[in-house]
């Protein structure tokens, strides 16, 4: 057998044997050709290509024209620590290209970065901002973070959230936010029976 092992790992391999948490005779198996990748907020010049790439990739997926990134929104892809690299990139494209309802991603489309987390009430408090507004911004951030994990279904959304889809839709109006119907949110539509479907408009 013919094989070639690509292995990677964000931690320091070389600690990890001193500790004793990482076997050496199997480091220095895989240690053939080693390279380091540095971590994504140390190559600002790298976001905005990749960023590019994600959203005609996510574009060509979802069935949507792809988005622009407008100046300042690339700015503040630039100026995020990304603690979750590329991966968190990716995640980050995908929800914009699920909820902005425009062409253009702005600024503004990206405030809930460094932000999303059970912490995001906090600076609420500090900056004296009232508790109703406090309340919605969570509600939304915490609906927004579910409907990106469902990858834009709103029927798996309110499932998760364990509201009626209708009444999902609703929340949405409210925030300002408008997505888009797929038709795998329609009732009664199976997997089985949309391939059926489109199989029979192909030989048509």
């Amino acid at each position: 057998m013919d094989v070639r092992v690509l292995a990677a790992t964000n931690k320091d391999l070389q600690a990890q044997i001193r500790s004793g948490q990482f076997r050496d005779d199997l480091y220095f198996r895989l240690n053939v050709i080693p390279i380091f990748v540095p971590p994504l907020r140390e190559r600002h010049d790298d976001i905005a290509p990749l960023a590019d790439y994600f959203t005609a990739t996510m574009a060509a997926e979802y069935g949507r024209r792809p988005k622009r990134l407008a100046p300042e929104a690339v700015a503040r892809l630039q100026h995020y620590a990304w603690p979750g690299n590329v991966r968190e990139l990716r995640n980050v494209i995908e929800r914009l290209m699920i909820m902005v309802p425009g062409d253009t991603i702005t600024a503004q489309d990206l405030a809930f970065l460094g932000r999303d987390t059970v912490h995001v009430a906090e600076p609420s408090v500090v900056s004296g901002v009232p508790l109703a507004e406090a309340k919605d911004r969570f509600e939304r951030d915490f609906i927004l973070q579910a409907l990106a994990a469902q990858r834009g279904n709103m029927s798996r959304t309110a499932e998760a959230l364990g509201v009626e889809r209708s009444n999902l839709y609703k929340k949405l109006r409210a925030f300002g936010i408008a997505p888009a119907r797929r038709s795998d949110d329609e009732p009664g539509a199976s997997s089985e029976t949309r391939k059926h479907g489109n199989a029979e408009g192909s030989g048509g």
